[in-house]
Order: structure tokens, then sequence, then C-alpha cells
């Protein structure tokens, strides 16, 4: 018997994993530099466990925020990717209109590429879309984005094609968590996992959530 259409399984065709960068300065109260603050060293043991995660996994392509907590976190982890270039549209959020505009021009260091120069002060929301349409149009199966937790959620809305502002107070994303993206042959998307952080030890949280294995 010819089974059921409503059951096959379509074929992923790509898959998206949005890694968030380790714990920053400015979090643990080492820093006022909220604009671009770095790792603290509690950051650098978090993004070791997702380096060990990772390992022998190979990406095509990985987006990188240029903002130093971020880029910081693909430096320790280190994956093994085909092509690595900055974004500036995977920055973090900006709730102050213009807030990254003494950004403007900013590239930590020169040994990537940048794919994109003019994301500093696009708008949150619209920065997501053009990303998800550049994830969806580039040649590439697995791909790597190191952001941050404003973006992703309004990345993970543009993807679902729901609004952002409907989810950011809601939806948590922990330092250092994953979550999976994919879009499959018949052109569906998907989120395959939210906030996955199993790769932390409860001495590298910096959350505390009540939580039920």
């Amino acid at each position: 018997m010819k089974q059921d259409a409503m059951y096959d399984i379509p074929k992923i065709e790509k898959n998206i994993i949005l890694v968030r960068h380790g714990q920053s300065k400015e979090q643990s109260g080492e820093t006022t530099d909220g604009m671009n603050p770095e790792l603290n060293d509690l950051g650098r043991k978090q993004m070791e466990c997702v380096k060990a995660r990772l390992s022998g996994h190979q990406f095509d392509f990985a987006y990188i925020s240029p903002l130093l907590r971020a880029y910081q976190s693909y430096g320790i982890v280190q994956p093994d990717v085909v092509n690595a270039q900055f974004d500036t549209r995977v920055i973090e959020n900006d709730e102050i209109i213009n807030w990254y505009e003494p950004m403007v021009g900013y590239l930590p260091d020169n040994k990537l590429t940048c794919r994109h120069y003019d994301g500093w002060l696009i708008p949150c929301v619209k920065r997501a879309l053009m990303v998800v349409d550049d994830l969806l149009a580039i040649e590439a199966e697995k791909i790597l984005i190191f952001a941050h937790q404003g973006i992703f959620k309004f990345l993970i809305a543009a993807w679902l094609g729901i609004d952002g502002h409907k989810i950011f107070r809601n939806l948590i994303l922990d330092n250092t968590s994953l979550t999976g993206l994919s879009v499959d042959e018949a052109n569906n998307r998907r989120v395959q996992y939210v906030n996955d952080s199993r790769h932390l030890s409860d001495e590298l949280r910096d959350n505390v959530y009540f939580r039920v294995e």
C-alpha cells in the first residue's frame, strides 16, 4: 500500500544554527560599556563548551556580528567552516534609534571580509527580514550565525513570518544557547529547537532558571 502523502517527510535542504555569545563584562558588571563589551572569563569558559559541542561538524558558511562579544565567541569556538564573514545586520537589537551610530565603519580586525557593512543604522526588524532573505538565497546547506539575543528573537520571528514584538519579551535565549532553524525541499521553514544550552554545566550557567531534565 502506498504511504499517505500527508505522512511524507520532505528532505531538509538547509540547517541554520544561531549561536548566542558567552557572558560579557557588561552583563557581569565588570564594565559600563553596554555597546561593545568583551567577553569575561566566565563567557570564555562557556564558549569552550560550545567549541566541544560543535567539534566534528563542518559548516558551509558563518555570519558573525562584528561586536566584540560575538566575534570573540566565534574565535574561541573556531568552527570548521568553509567561509566566515562579518555581517553588521546581525548586531544586537537597537532599542534606541541610532544607538550604534558611533560604531559605523567599525570592524574588530581585518582577518575576515564583511558581507554587509551598512546594518548599523538599519532597524532590527528590517535587518532580520534582510538576513532571512539572504539565508534562503545563499548557496550553503549548513550555516552558523554568531550573534545576540535581540536580533535572534526578531530573526526567529521573521523566519516564521510573525511579529517579533509579540515574542520579544517572552522568549529567553541564554548565553551560548543554540537555536536551530531549517528549510525543507517544499520550502517549509521550521524552528527545530530553541535555547539549547545542554553543553553548559550548572557551574557555568549565568542565569538560574528552574529546569526539569
